[in-house]
């Protein structure tokens, strides 16, 4: 099954299968890697991905936000879907906004598409990282703020999202 997780105010779709013998294949947007994990205690896995051992602890609170802490990163996980719109502005308003200061590599939208959590609206790329930016919400491009080749700063508006009404 695949569902939609909010890190460090990015959407990612993210898709399990358990293979055999504690193997599994994680699918995150259009990455997949095979991964070998065992379970070392409570919230303690050991992973090797095939590039190495990686120690991860992790957690979940009482609003059901997955803590990962890899030794030197902590990463929080929101679960979101098309109808939950979370916690913060930034799901509410459908809002999208710029991760980071950087280079529209492609914009993948136009006003009136309709669009999907988890759709690629626009690329974007920083000291030579390509980041995909991606809808929150279900709903209707009402504009598109940005263009290809434009710089733009961390926060800025690149598209704008009416969200669909909830039923």
């Amino acid at each position: 099954m695949t569902r939609f997780w909010k890190c460090q105010d990015q959407v990612e779709s993210l898709a399990v299968a358990e293979l055999q013998d504690g193997k599994a294949r994680v699918q995150i947007s259009d990455r997949s890697v095979d991964l070998e994990f065992w379970q070392r205690g409570e919230g303690v896995y050991d992973v090797w991905t095939g590039e190495g051992m990686q120690r991860f602890h992790v957690a979940r609170d009482e609003a059901g936000q997955i803590w990962i802490h890899d030794g030197s990163s902590v990463f929080t996980l929101q679960g979101i879907d098309g109808t939950t719109r979370g916690r913060g502005d930034l799901e509410a308003s459908g809002d999208v906004r710029s991760p980071m200061p950087a280079k529209v590599l492609d914009v993948l939208c136009v006003a009136g598409q309709t669009v999907e959590v988890g759709d690629v609206l626009v690329v974007v790329e920083a000291m030579k990282m390509e980041q995909r930016v991606r809808a929150t919400v279900n709903g209707t491009v009402s504009m598109v703020g940005t263009e290809v080749g434009v710089q733009v700063d961390q926060d800025s508006l690149l598209v704008r999202i009416e969200p669909e009404e909830a039923e």
